[in-house]
Protein backbone atom coordinates (compact mmCIF):
# COMPACT_ATOMS: atom_id res chain seq x y z
CA UNK A 1 0.00 0.00 0.00
CA UNK A 2 1.50 3.34 -1.03
CA UNK A 3 1.05 6.59 0.85
CA UNK A 4 -0.47 9.56 -0.92
CA UNK A 5 2.04 12.35 -1.45
CA UNK A 6 1.34 15.51 0.55
CA UNK A 7 -0.68 18.20 -1.22
CA UNK A 8 1.26 21.36 -1.81
CA UNK A 9 -0.96 24.44 -2.00
CA UNK A 10 -0.04 28.09 -2.59
CA UNK A 11 -2.39 30.75 -1.19
CA UNK A 12 -2.38 34.43 -2.20
CA UNK A 13 -4.35 37.30 -0.67
CA UNK A 14 -4.19 40.85 -1.98
CA UNK A 15 -7.58 42.09 -0.77
CA UNK A 16 -6.23 44.69 1.66
CA UNK A 17 -3.45 47.24 1.83
CA UNK A 18 -1.13 44.33 2.59
CA UNK A 19 -0.43 41.32 0.42
CA UNK A 20 0.33 37.88 1.77
CA UNK A 21 1.34 34.51 0.43
CA UNK A 22 1.43 31.14 2.16
CA UNK A 23 2.32 27.62 1.16
CA UNK A 24 1.34 24.35 2.79
CA UNK A 25 3.05 21.08 2.02
CA UNK A 26 0.01 19.08 3.13
CA UNK A 27 1.69 17.71 6.25
CA UNK A 28 0.66 20.66 8.39
CA UNK A 29 3.76 22.72 7.70
CA UNK A 30 2.86 26.23 6.54
CA UNK A 31 5.22 29.02 5.55
CA UNK A 32 4.06 32.55 4.88
CA UNK A 33 5.21 36.06 3.99
CA UNK A 34 3.31 39.32 4.38
CA UNK A 35 3.93 42.82 3.10
CA UNK A 36 2.68 45.76 5.13
CA UNK A 37 3.27 48.13 2.24
CA UNK A 38 0.44 50.33 1.12
CA UNK A 39 -0.40 49.61 -2.50
CA UNK A 40 2.86 47.86 -3.37
CA UNK A 41 1.22 44.60 -4.46
CA UNK A 42 2.32 44.91 -8.08
CA UNK A 43 5.95 45.53 -7.16
CA UNK A 44 6.27 42.89 -4.44
CA UNK A 45 3.89 39.98 -5.02
CA UNK A 46 5.78 37.89 -7.59
CA UNK A 47 9.03 38.27 -5.63
CA UNK A 48 7.25 37.23 -2.44
CA UNK A 49 6.00 34.03 -4.12
CA UNK A 50 9.51 33.20 -5.36
CA UNK A 51 11.06 33.95 -1.95
CA UNK A 52 8.41 31.90 -0.14
CA UNK A 53 8.81 28.84 -2.35
CA UNK A 54 12.61 29.03 -2.07
CA UNK A 55 12.55 29.37 1.73
CA UNK A 56 10.06 26.49 2.04
CA UNK A 57 12.19 24.41 -0.37
CA UNK A 58 9.22 23.83 -2.64
CA UNK A 59 9.40 23.87 -6.43
CA UNK A 60 6.59 25.51 -8.38
CA UNK A 61 6.04 22.22 -10.22
CA UNK A 62 5.26 20.57 -6.87
CA UNK A 63 2.18 22.77 -6.39
CA UNK A 64 -1.12 20.96 -6.91
CA UNK A 65 -3.46 23.90 -6.32
CA UNK A 66 -3.45 27.67 -5.97
CA UNK A 67 -5.96 29.44 -3.74
CA UNK A 68 -6.70 33.12 -4.24
CA UNK A 69 -8.49 35.53 -1.94
CA UNK A 70 -11.48 36.87 -3.89
CA UNK A 71 -12.36 39.67 -1.51
CA UNK A 72 -14.18 41.69 -0.65
CA UNK A 73 -11.47 44.27 -0.81
CA UNK A 74 -9.52 46.64 -3.00
CA UNK A 75 -10.47 46.17 -6.66
CA UNK A 76 -6.95 46.93 -7.88
CA UNK A 77 -5.34 44.69 -5.27
CA UNK A 78 -7.68 41.82 -6.09
CA UNK A 79 -6.95 42.18 -9.82
CA UNK A 80 -3.20 42.03 -9.21
CA UNK A 81 -3.44 38.89 -7.06
CA UNK A 82 -5.89 37.16 -9.38
CA UNK A 83 -3.76 37.93 -12.43
CA UNK A 84 -0.66 36.39 -10.88
CA UNK A 85 -2.58 33.39 -9.51
CA UNK A 86 -4.31 32.73 -12.84
CA UNK A 87 -1.03 33.00 -14.74
CA UNK A 88 0.65 30.52 -12.40
CA UNK A 89 -2.30 28.11 -12.47
CA UNK A 90 -2.43 28.11 -16.26
CA UNK A 91 1.35 27.74 -16.62
CA UNK A 92 1.47 24.90 -14.08
CA UNK A 93 -1.81 23.33 -15.31
CA UNK A 94 -3.25 23.15 -11.79
CA UNK A 95 -6.60 24.25 -10.33
CA UNK A 96 -7.20 27.79 -9.15
CA UNK A 97 -9.69 28.05 -6.28
CA UNK A 98 -11.24 31.32 -5.11
CA UNK A 99 -11.63 31.77 -1.36
CA UNK A 100 -13.63 34.55 0.28
CA UNK A 101 -11.23 36.60 2.36
CA UNK A 102 -14.06 37.16 4.84
CA UNK A 103 -14.91 33.45 5.06
CA UNK A 104 -11.24 32.72 5.78
CA UNK A 105 -11.17 35.36 8.54
CA UNK A 106 -14.48 34.07 9.95
CA UNK A 107 -13.23 30.49 9.99
CA UNK A 108 -10.08 31.52 11.88
CA UNK A 109 -12.14 33.59 14.31
CA UNK A 110 -14.46 30.67 15.05
CA UNK A 111 -11.77 27.98 15.26
CA UNK A 112 -9.05 29.79 17.22
CA UNK A 113 -10.50 29.13 20.64
CA UNK A 114 -11.06 26.24 22.97
CA UNK A 115 -14.76 27.01 23.33
CA UNK A 116 -16.82 24.16 21.83
CA UNK A 117 -20.37 24.62 20.66
CA UNK A 118 -22.35 27.14 18.67
CA UNK A 119 -20.70 30.48 17.89
CA UNK A 120 -21.18 33.41 15.52
CA UNK A 121 -18.58 35.76 14.08
CA UNK A 122 -18.95 39.11 12.32
CA UNK A 123 -16.16 40.12 9.97
CA UNK A 124 -16.07 43.86 9.30
CA UNK A 125 -13.63 45.91 7.22
CA UNK A 126 -13.46 49.52 6.17
CA UNK A 127 -14.80 49.99 2.64
CA UNK A 128 -14.04 53.74 2.76
CA UNK A 129 -16.50 56.53 1.97
CA UNK A 130 -18.28 55.93 5.32
CA UNK A 131 -19.07 52.33 4.35
CA UNK A 132 -18.00 48.94 5.66
CA UNK A 133 -17.82 45.40 4.32
CA UNK A 134 -19.69 43.04 6.65
CA UNK A 135 -20.04 39.25 6.59
CA UNK A 136 -21.41 36.86 9.22
CA UNK A 137 -20.34 33.27 9.86
CA UNK A 138 -21.26 30.56 12.34
CA UNK A 139 -20.06 27.30 13.80
CA UNK A 140 -22.61 24.71 14.91
CA UNK A 141 -22.36 22.28 17.82
CA UNK A 142 -20.49 19.80 15.59
CA UNK A 143 -17.95 22.43 14.51
CA UNK A 144 -19.37 22.82 10.98
CA UNK A 145 -18.67 26.25 9.49
CA UNK A 146 -21.28 28.15 7.49
CA UNK A 147 -21.95 31.57 6.01
CA UNK A 148 -24.91 33.30 7.65
CA UNK A 149 -24.72 36.55 5.66
CA UNK A 150 -22.73 37.04 2.45
CA UNK A 151 -20.22 39.89 2.58
CA UNK A 152 -21.94 43.12 1.59
CA UNK A 153 -21.22 46.82 1.67
CA UNK A 154 -23.26 48.75 4.25
CA UNK A 155 -23.27 52.34 5.47
CA UNK A 156 -21.02 52.50 8.54
CA UNK A 157 -23.87 54.19 10.43
CA UNK A 158 -25.92 50.96 10.05
CA UNK A 159 -23.25 48.99 11.90
CA UNK A 160 -21.95 51.45 14.49
CA UNK A 161 -24.42 52.81 17.00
Amino acid sequence: MSANPPLTVLAIDTSGSYCSVAVSDGSGAVSSLESQGDGDHFERLSGMVVDLLESAKIKANDLVQIRIGIGPGSFTGLRIGMSLAKGLAVALKIPLVGVSSFAAAGWVGLHNGDEPGIANCLVIADARRDEVFLGEYSRDQDGAFSEVRQPAILPASDVVS
